[in-house]
């Protein structure tokens, strides 16, 4: 089976279902499976699929058999480490049941193994449940639909309505709104029940709603998954040479030696993010300039025309400049230039605080901290970064003496604090000057402006002449002003530069603190917080610069 690709954020599809399913029923169940799997991938071809299942006996052994026959990874997330198992173990079908666990368990991509927080074994298995509910965005139930029987598929599929809190995350908050997804329900007959094998089929999709949205919810989710696609196409054309040169401006070749590898995992979907960003950042940027360029020139030509030369051919290449523009401008749009910029940029500051919190040994989940209040077509990059973390192993690795944790505080320290503040500190200052330049430049032409206008002025009163030459420097002058300070206020220098000296503040600031603790829980601490911080900081940057969209200047 291959690996989940390393260049890809994958789907998550989590399995619940009644493990005593009737037999006759199996051959049309997994045809309604392999049918949900395939319209997937029908639909988001760049997107690979991963199951997330307990390998409990029945349903969940079913999806995975035909996960293997479409060659689709998946992941076991486990009450316990297997060779830690029970005798007997629950739900594991007795002896044959076992042999079969054992076979499905070495063709699986990783185990996950639950934290011991619970101490009976259905606890446990609760456990579990509310960790594939939790990290899947699409829940497959092999269901009779009975609603009346509290059973632990019913609760699996409440948890992934609800939004339930799970292992390994600190859950949401009471004051946030839980994170929810749709279930595919498959009618599925158990010996229990009194449906019959003939009336297995699969409901439509159960989108329900996302608490307080407004709009349709089928058409919030395929957003998220389409934005999971759109993402995958841009980050699979990165070359080897541009992906190594990523991962070394994060962390020098030298330090890769030192990291595990889920967090070398962790680090090839940064690089991926990170190129996915500049690329769109240089597509925005050509087509601001270019905007930019056509309505000057535009304006230049029509002033001519109107005031120099009156041309039918400088009519016709305003006309054209204009809808050049106008086309160039929609163009950018239906690339989503500007979003995928943002976005891309704000996945790979979600995935650099993931890597240097797994390298401090925090087990934090980005996800539970970026964008909590915010929920909309931003949500996509929450989910991308929940799942990288889970399909690198970064969040599960299991606790054990680590010789190597004293290095990889000192990466943390030095190529993450250490590094972000001198890089805040020199972006702080350069946008600052350039809004101070644009500023100045601004104030020199409006003056040029009222000097020219003073002279046609003069010359009118004096000559009974205007000169049309000095009369399109009056505009021309007025119009450049307006232009930089459009420009100003598109590339947000000046909001930036006051956002960037207080990134530098708070990284400096870090510095400091480090310098003056001893204890390792006061030092993890300080980085959780940073962390923290460092991710609402960057998210008020995207939200605010997504309130500055490319547009036609303003003049």
């Amino acid at each position: 089976m291959p690996e989940i690709s390393a260049s890809a954020i994958p789907l998550i599809i989590g399995v619940a279902g009644h493990r005593d399913i009737l037999p006759e029923a199996r051959e049309k169940l997994e045809k309604e499976v392999r049918g949900i799997l395939r319209q997937f991938r029908e639909d988001y071809p760049a997107t690979p699929l991963v199951i997330l299942s307990a390998l409990a006996f029945g349903a969940d052994r079913l999806v995975v058999r035909v996960a293997i026959e479409m060659e689709i990874g998946f992941l076991v997330p486990l009450p316990w480490a297997w060779e830690d198992r029970p005798d007997p173990v629950p739900h594991g079908g007795g002896e044959a049941g076992l042999r079969e666990m054992e076979e499905l368990l070495a063709k699986a991509r990783r185990v996950i193994v639950m934290p011991p927080t619970a101490q009976t074994a259905e606890e446990r298995w609760e456990l579990v449940g509310t960790y594939v509910a939790r990290h899947s965005q699409i829940l497959i139930a092999l269901w009779d639909g009975d609603k009346h029987h509290d059973t632990g598929t019913c609760r699996v599929i409440g948890w992934h309505r609800d939004g339930r809190a799970s292992p390994f995350s600190a859950g949401p908050g009471l004051l946030d709104r839980p994170e929810r997804g749709p279930v595919y329900h498959v009618v599925t007959p158990h010996r229990a029940s009194r449906l019959g094998p003939d009336e297995v089929r699969t409901h439509p999709p159960d989108f329900g709603g996302p608490a307080g949205h407004a709009f349709n919810a089928e058409k919030y989710f395929r957003s998220i998954w389409t934005s999971f696609n759109r993402y995958n196409v841009l980050a699979s054309k990165a070359s080897p040479g541009a992906l190594e040169a990523s991962k070394c401006q994060l962390l020098p070749a030298g330090a890769h030696d030192l990291l595990t590898r889920p967090q070398h995992k962790l680090l090839t979907f940064y690089a991926r993010a990170d190129l996915a960003a500049r690329d769109q950042q240089a597509c925005t940027r050509r087509v601001l300039i270019g905007l930019f360029l056509i309505a000057f020139g535009a304006f230049v030509v029509i002033e001519i025309y109107a005031h120099l030369c009156a041309r039918l051919p400088l009519l016709a290449f305003y006309l054209a400049s204009v809808t050049g523009a106008v086309s160039l401008y929609w163009w950018s749009r239906r690339c989503f230039h500007q979003e995928g910029y943002l976005d891309y940029r704000a996945l790979s500051e979600a995935l650099r605080v993931a890597l240097f919190w797994d390298c401090a040994g925090i087990k934090e989940s980005v996800a539970d901290h970026y964008l909590r209040q915010f929920r909309s077509e931003l949500d996509w990059i929450r989910h991308a970064a929940r799942n990288c973390v889970l399909v690198s192993g970064a969040h599960c690795a299991v606790s054990s003496p680590d010789t190597l944790a004293e290095a990889r505080l000192t990466i943390v320290k030095e190529h993450w604090i250490a590094d972000q503040k001198s890089y805040f500190e020199g972006r702080a200052n350069r946008r600052h000057r350039i809004h101070e330049c644009l500023e100045l430049t601004r104030a020199v032409l409006f003056w040029i402006g009222i000097v020219f206008a003073s002279l046609v002025l003069a010359e009118h009163y004096f000559c009974q002449h205007v000169n049309h030459y000095l009369l399109v420097g009056v505009f021309g002058a007025a119009v450049l002003a307006a232009m930089l300070t459009e420009w100003n206020e598109k590339n947000g220098y000046g909001i930036d530069a006051r956002r960037y000296q207080a990134a530098y503040v708070l990284y400096e600031t870090a510095c400091r603190r480090l310098g003056e603790l001893d204890q390792t829980s006061d030092i993890s601490q300080l980085i959780t917080e940073l962390g923290i911080e460092a991710l609402s900081e960057n998210a008020d940057w995207v939200i605010q610069h997504r309130h500055r969209p490319i547009g036609m200047p303003n003049i």
